[in-house]
């Protein structure tokens, strides 16, 4: 009995993969590639950015908004 188990298995298993190789045919068989359609959609120009004033010091510029914490400042990172 186990022998017939083990055939039904591979046998559903298999029309398993032939049914999704076959679904999968139709589906790409059905949506053909358009070869006039852009790769990319084309880019919007942006509106220019005002300039900055100051002159960037490399250090980190607090908005009024945020405020500061008393956490200390990170000096090495880890990248395993």
């Amino acid at each position: 009995m186990r022998v017939g188990r083990a055939f039904a298995l591979r046998i559903a298993a298999t029309a398993a993969t032939v049914a999704t190789l076959l679904g999968s045919s139709a589906y790409v068989a059905a949506h053909p590639k358009d070869p006039s359609a852009p790769l990319q959609p084309p880019v919007v120009q942006p509106s220019p950015s005002p300039t900055p004033s100051a002159r960037p010091s490399g250090r980190i510029q607090i908005e009024p908004a945020v405020r500061q914490t008393a956490l200390p400042g990170i000096t090495f990172t880890h990248v395993s």
